[in-house]
């Protein structure tokens, strides 16, 4: 799948205006095993000692990170409201080495507990009048692709480079 493919997938299912978090869960794992073939990449894992990230990703058989996936839209992906993601957000920062928290369109990359970066590969853009029948914020938006090329790719890289020098296996070659 390419990320123009994702994003369509995405954007279609999200305009229909009943999607919920599970319902793009095929299509990333879609694109994370298309953009990086030696990646495998489970949804809903077995669940860790700090919780149950949404999906492994295995090299092989070594677990090289985890992807928690939240809602599109969602108001709080930097983990800082104690009634939003905070506390989920904190216990898998401390316990996984090679983490991303996403909402589908923007990537947030920490390792060891540490900040990487965030890497946006679309937009959602609302309609400038609500549809009526549908909820607020759903229906009608659509998502807009954003000017990313290997950014996601590179990052998925990286993460195996690093796992691997912890693991003491030798490096990923691209």
């Amino acid at each position: 799948m390419t990320l123009d493919q994702y994003i369509d997938n995405i954007n279609k299912r999200y305009k229909l205006g009943n999607a919920t978090e599970h319902t793009f869960r095929g299509d990333l794992q879609q694109l994370i095993e298309s953009i990086v073939p030696e990646i495998s990449a489970t949804n809903e894992p077995k669940r860790q000692k700090c919780g149950a990230p949404d999906y492994i990703l295995m090299k092989k058989d070594i677990p090289v990170g985890f992807i928690d996936a939240k809602d599109i839209g969602d108001k709080d992906m930097e983990g800082a409201k104690k009634n939003g993601n905070k506390d989920q957000f904190d216990r898998y920062k401390a316990s996984l080495g090679n983490l991303i928290f996403t909402e589908y369109l923007s990537f947030y990359i920490y390792h060891d507990g540490e900040y990487v970066t965030k890497v946006s590969i679309a937009t959602l853009q609302f309609p400038k009048f609500p549809f009526r029948g549908v909820p607020a914020g759903r229906g009608g938006n659509k998502v807009q692709q954003g000017g990313v090329d290997n950014k996601l790719t590179n990052l998925m890289s990286y993460m195996q480079i690093k796992n691997n020098h912890r693991s003491r296996i030798n490096k990923y070659r691209t």
